[in-house]
């Protein structure tokens, strides 16, 4: 202000100006770098069941009709496919997750080799991990903070959820209803 005198009186103040941050200043001005901008995840998967995406979303700010706070999508890399149950709490995502597999590898005829989630509890509990390592299926897991590592579900989720408050706002339903909006869409 005093460079440009945009405020009268203050022109004749000498103030000498630093220039130089202070580390308290850049410390608490810090961000995350983003990861760059031209990342895309790059498909190297061969066939069916090669990996598999999975992320749990919620919980919902309203219960559904039958009582789910959550629903876990997984994604087939190669194909796709993506499947979602809704969930009551995170504690039902290992059970689902042993249901799902079964289903699958009897339906393609192959074995799954690669899981790939986030950090969260529901995917890191030891009995979750024993279970894929007797089966030989490798875990990836992506560093915290960076949904970005697992943008195929974290993608779907958020397309979803958008799609599915549409639907709810057309129709006139109740948010209650956003478990059946998420299985229509």
């Amino acid at each position: 202000m005093c460079k440009n005198k945009s405020v009268k009186g203050l022109e004749k103040v000498n103030i000498k100006i630093n220039n130089e941050s202070c580390i308290a200043c850049n410390v608490g001005k810090a961000t995350r770098t983003s990861l760059k901008k031209n990342y895309v995840y790059k498909r190297v998967t061969k066939s069916v069941l090669d990996k598999v995406h999975m992320d749990l979303w919620g919980p919902a700010p309203v219960n559904s009709l039958g009582g789910s706070k959550y629903f876990l999508s997984i994604i087939d890399d190669f194909s796709r496919k993506i499947d979602v149950f809704t969930l009551k709490s995170k504690s039902g995502v290992f059970s689902i997750f042993k249901e799902y597999l079964s289903r699958v590898q009897r339906e393609f005829g192959r074995k799954l080799k690669s899981v790939r989630t986030d950090n969260g509890m529901e995917f890191c509990h030891k009995d979750f991990e024993t279970f894929l390592r007797n089966l030989g299926i490798r875990i990836e897991r992506t560093s915290f903070y960076t949904p970005e590592l697992n943008s195929i579900a974290e993608r779907f989720n958020r397309s979803s959820m958008e799609a599915v408050r549409t639907m709810l706002q057309d129709s006139g339903l109740q948010p209650r209803f956003w478990a059946e909006a998420l299985c229509s869409y």
